[in-house]
């Protein structure tokens, strides 16, 4: 209990000393010398992070209030929930004292990486929510203009009959519009920061025939038949990617205990009549 005591109070005051250490501008001491080496050998890898998370955050598009202040303060949190879970499990085990601080700061790294698996995956959930909206929003706007309507007019006809993520971009569009950016800044805007490839080729039609002139309920409706083949041609590899996934308990689960339960009585009369 001692030595996992002292674990629990060397670990954090080594991480913050670090830290400090490594925000200060002037190097007074020799450990501060040190740890402003490693902070400059790691700033690249600092800098990927920081820009990875950005980008992240910006493909959760307008529909997440999550900046990357409150992201960092999130990781901490979590870093801290999982420290406080080592020291349970430390003190429940007794390791030495090198064994619990490895405990405790790999418990602290697991919940600031868990943390940020959990917004990779969110990512991942808000784009395929678009991917999943996007062909029926694609058809109703080529629907609209196709009525006579103006591009402008039938994105608001969308955003205000419509929810979800994409209707979300699409309103903040709609704003950039009607705060005087141009229709075809605004779109290109969502299109890039989404990440969805088939909403980017989507809106880079439609720039184009803006750009060009052409009339855009051909475009529209070119383009909405093109997203809704490529919608089922996702879904059949869904299907596929399924019906394998389902072969392997039916392979390693149903059948062995199918042919279990008709060689079973089988088995048992030839043991019986072998004794």
């Amino acid at each position: 209990m001692r030595e996992t005591g002292i674990a629990f109070l060397v670990t954090p005051f080594l991480l913050i000393v670090g830290y400090w250490s490594m925000h200060r501008e002037d190097e007074i001491w020799g450990i501060s010398n040190a740890y402003s080496q490693v902070a400059r050998a790691l700033a690249p890898a600092k800098s990927r992070i920081n820009k990875s998370v950005l980008r992240r955050i910006a493909r959760m598009g307008v529909s997440s209030p999550l900046t990357h202040d409150q992201y960092r303060r999130e990781q901490i949190r979590w870093g801290s929930g999982a420290l406080i879970i080592g020291v349970l499990l430390a003190i429940w085990f007794h390791p030495g004292p090198i064994r619990s601080m490895v405990l405790l700061a790999l418990s602290a790294v697991s919940g600031v990486v868990l943390r940020d698996r959990q917004l990779t995956a969110q990512v991942k959930r808000h784009e395929a929510m678009i991917e999943a909206r996007f062909p029926q929003a694609a058809e109703l706007l080529a629907l609209a203009v196709s009525a006579g309507e103006s591009l402008t007019a039938a994105l608001d006809r969308l955003v205000a009959r419509g929810k979800g993520p994409l209707i979300a971009e699409f309103d903040s569009a709609i704003n950039l519009m009607k705060a005087g950016v141009p229709l075809g800044i605004a779109l290109d805007e969502i299109a890039h920061q989404s990440g969805v490839p088939a909403l980017e080729r989507f809106i880079d039609g439609v720039i184009v025939t803006l750009e060009r002139g052409t009339p855009i309920a051909e475009t529209l409706r070119m383009q909405a038949n093109d997203v809704r083949e490529e919608h089922r041609r996702a879904l059949l590899e869904a299907s596929g990617r399924a019906e394998i996934a389902m072969m392997i308990p039916i392979v390693f689960l149903i059948m062995p205990i199918t042919v279990l339960f008709a060689l079973w009585p089988s088995i048992t009369t030839l043991s019986s009549m072998t004794y």
